[in-house]
């Protein structure tokens, strides 16, 4: 997490040095009356002025900023994943305001008064960081963390905490308030359904969480099956943890009501191959045609693999930029050993193998490229594309 501390008083700035101590990276931002041409500091306290931001010493690195801390604020808002403001929350709170756009992008926001007594999370608790920050605060500087969110003071597991820690995603993100809002109510039933047994664990694995119900669909029921049969989803408010959209049905009519949201592991990868010179739209179709076959949307994808061979060609890379994803290259020795050693059972080409030496690109460069991975969609072939798809289920 990029950090950055704002203080506005000496004894503020001296414990923002003392969490920059322990914090590598963080700036320190104060008002010009601490900058040199205000006080007389000599050049081996390491003072650095705005105007120098690249240049790092071995002493305490600071930034003096111009103009109002107002708008010193938004700059720091735009730049900066946390923001450490050593000072009355009353100040932070006017001038933060001015900047809030969406809790999803908003920097964590967290005021340390100028004692070190208290951490208080104040922006962005959940999905900025900002009550992990205020706890590693209160770590470093024997501080009292103060967090306010309610799943967090009643002890239960929060959705947008559990798609933050797992890198999951959330939609609709509409629906979250009512989702974390049903976790609260005791009178309000809430599962958790999980497609696969590794995501039902990774949520287990979450210690100290006070965790609804937690069940798995059954591996040879579809999930269209299980949503248009609806026999299970009586509870009030519904989690599903799946890559595939619901379909018709019963998870449908209840993200429709406002009472279901999907977790979204957004774990897929998908290996290509191509002959040479593949147009790009030939690609994108490609990719499209397997994402229909799969039922799942195109932000369940993390990644694209290809093999080395194909590294320079132009449809597969402008692919990757249109969908913004990254562009896994695997090398054919890594192919090879794929082949060799996996348990897969892949599909073999001569005719690739004569020509690249290895006998298959998209299905092995997939697996390749996960952690753990399951092969979800084998070997495709779209107009001079092939396309398998995996699950990478490391958490």
């Amino acid at each position: 997490m990029k950090l950055a501390a704002v203080a506005v008083t000496p004894s503020g700035r001296k414990l923002a040095r003392n969490l920059q101590s322990h914090l590598d990276g963080l700036d320190i931002y104060l008002p010009p009356k601490f900058s040199p041409e205000n006080e007389n500091y000599s050049a081996a306290e390491g003072v650095k002025a705005d105007s120098s931001r690249e240049s790092r010493s071995a002493g305490p690195v600071e930034y003096f900023y111009r103009g109002s801390l107002g708008e010193k604020m938004g700059e720091l808002m735009a730049e900066y994943e946390g923001i450490i403001c050593i000072m009355a929350l009353g100040i932070v709170v006017r001038t933060v305001s001015s900047w809030l756009e969406d809790k999803r992008t908003d920097p964590a926001v967290v005021v340390v008064d100028e004692a070190g007594r208290y951490a208080i999370s104040v922006l962005s608790g959940h999905v900025g960081g900002a009550n992990r920050l205020s706890r590693r605060l209160s770590s470093i500087l024997g501080a009292e963390a103060v967090i306010t969110t309610a799943t967090d003071v009643r002890g239960r597991l929060a959705f947008d905490l559990l798609a933050e820690e797992l890198g999951w995603q959330i939609k609709p993100f509409e629906s979250l308030k009512k989702a974390n809002s049903a976790l609260l109510s005791d009178d309000i039933k809430t599962e958790i359904w999980c497609e696969r047994s590794e995501y039902r664990d990774f949520i287990t694995a979450l210690d100290g969480e006070k965790k609804p119900e937690l069940s798995l669909l059954e591996e040879d029921v579809s999930l269209k099956d299980f949503s248009s049969s609806g026999e299970n989803l009586h509870s009030d408010f519904t989690v599903l943890v799946s890559n595939r959209y619901p379909g018709e049905g019963r998870l449908q009519e209840k993200r429709e009501e406002g009472r279901l949201i999907q977790l979204m592991p957004g774990n897929l990868i998908a290996g290509i191959g191509a002959r040479r010179g593949i147009e790009k739209f030939r690609v994108l179709q490609a990719l499209k045609m397997a994402r229909q076959e799969l039922e799942v949307e195109p932000e369940a994808f993390k990644a694209l693999a290809t093999a080395d061979i194909k590294a320079d060609e132009e449809g597969i890379k402008g692919a990757a930029e249109d969908l913004e994803l990254p562009l896994q290259i695997i090398s054919r020795e890594s192919i090879a050993r794929e082949l060799e050693e996996s348990e897969e059972i892949y599909s073999i080409s001569k005719f690739v193998k004569e020509k690249i030496g290895v006998g298959g690109v998209c299905e092995p460069a997939a697996m390749a490229a996960a952690e753990k991975g399951d092969l979800i969609l084998s070997k495709r072939s779209f107009q001079g594309v092939t396309i398998a798809v995996v699950e990478d289920l490391s958490m």
